[in-house]
């Protein structure tokens, strides 16, 4: 999502946003207000100006439609003068209709009232400061929950008739309290190995962790052919280290006191230390865990962004998330997007590919781009590590076709998902 300056940045007047543009568009914004127009600059100006004079602002706010009133009104008390395309769509389901102003723009589409208040997405503060003494709050920003888990769900496989999935529902509060303390008894044990470089769990460390978790794993064990195909059992090794409870000794890992303290302690409260703990500290940028996405490493273009401010944005959204309740992942995500809490995962998408590193970059190739960076990013912080320490359950198909947001993309054609992750 673009990221845009504060409202003291661009425009100050009305004045100012009307003399950048030309006199052709002055013309065809003051047709909207007077029949006879002049032809000089200034003089168009001043139809526009003298038309919102006074009420003349209510009145032109009075009689556009609802969608314009509302893109009006999110502005107008929003954190800057800008209207965000993507989260407006994301929100209310539609854009308002209006001339645009990139090449992209079908230059048939009528000039309206909303490009008069805005140069192209930019709102003057003299306007919102006017607009603000009339103009009611938009409405707020809910994310919608389900009544109720289906028992199914559609799965299309190769684009084709689509295909009923049993839900499996994974409850992971009890198994979270159970995990901490026995992870942390089998590390006090000398079974967890890792690696010494990269203190993520060797295969051996996995599937010891495996066999103390109350619920096993996320995913299937006859899927296992490495460490990094476990969800739960990866996570934990991690967790602990993150948290301070353990640290690498030789190629194992080992108490720290601090670890052999939360063993004394109740483990709910390890379970909020570890959570705290790994949004500030977490040892791995979680989005390393999409494999099927390359170019993660590349500085060329920026990499990656930094993963603290991107876990504390997708904290801050399951704040505004109501408990006891389950919210569909797309229904999570279009939430997101209609949010004001913005998170990117890399500074320039061209980095990142499938395949290719030309023709399957993710800002050409095709694809929903936000869903396969930012969503997935969201989707292995919320089940690998939020649900492993029992924060939220999970309703889940096995990833083969589970999702087709990809499918488009040059060079995806052949993969059955992303990430195990889908």
């Amino acid at each position: 999502m673009a990221r845009y300056g504060n409202v003291d940045a661009g425009f100050a007047t009305l004045r100012d946003a009307l003399s950048a543009r030309t006199v052709p568009d002055l013309k065809l914004l003051a047709a909207l207000f007077a029949k006879e127009l002049p032809t000089r600059k200034d003089d168009l100006i001043a139809v526009i100006e003298k038309a919102l004079a006074g009420d003349g602002l209510r009145k032109m706010w009075e009689s556009m439609d609802p969608l314009s009133r509302a893109a009006v009104a999110e502005v107008t008390h929003g954190k800057d003068a800008f209207l965000h395309m993507t989260r407006f769509a994301a929100k209310y389901g539609e854009v308002p209709r209006r001339h645009r102003y990139n090449s992209y723009q079908d230059k048939n589409i009528p000039w309206t009232l909303l490009d008069v208040v805005f140069t192209p997405d930019e709102m003057p503060r003299d306007l919102k400061e006017r607009f603000r003494a009339f103009v009611p709050p938009p409405m707020p920003e809910k994310v919608v929950t389900l009544d109720a888990l289906p028992e199914a769900v559609p799965v299309d496989e190769d684009s084709e008739e689509s295909e009923m999935e049993p839900l499996e529902v994974c409850q992971t509060t009890k198994g979270a309290l159970h995990d901490v303390v026995a992870v942390l008894r089998l590390v006090d044990a000398g079974k967890v190995t890792v690696s010494a470089t990269t203190l993520r769990p060797a295969l051996g460390g996995a599937k010891a962790v495996l066999a103390v978790l109350r619920d096993g794993d996320f995913v299937a064990d006859k899927e296992i052919k490495k460490a990094d195909d476990f969800i739960r059992a990866f996570a934990w090794p991690l967790i602990v280290q993150a948290a301070g409870w353990a640290r690498l000794a030789g190629s194992k890992l080992e108490l720290t006191k601090t670890g052999r303290d939360a063993l004394a302690r109740p483990a709910h409260e390890g379970i909020r230390h570890a959570w705290k703990r790994w949004l500030d500290k977490g040892l791995i940028d979680e989005f390393s865990r999409i494999d099927a996405i390359k170019g993660q490493n590349r500085k060329k273009n920026g990499g990656l962004t930094r993963v603290a401010p991107r876990r504390a944005a997708l904290q801050k959204i399951l704040s505004t998330c109501p408990p006891e309740k389950w919210i569909d992942i797309d229904e999570f995500f279009r939430h997101i997007l209609a949010s004001d809490i913005e998170y990117e995962v890399a500074d320039d998408p061209w980095s990142l590919y499938i395949t290719d590193a030309q023709y399957g970059n993710l800002d050409y190739g095709g694809g929903d781009t936000w869903s396969m960076v930012e969503g997935r990013y969201a989707m292995v912080l919320l089940w690998e590590y939020a649900a492993t320490l029992g924060l939220l359950d999970i309703a889940h198909v096995p990833p083969d076709w589970a999702r087709d947001d990809y499918m488009d993309h040059w060079g995806a054609e052949d993969l059955e998902c992303l990430s195990r992750y889908d």
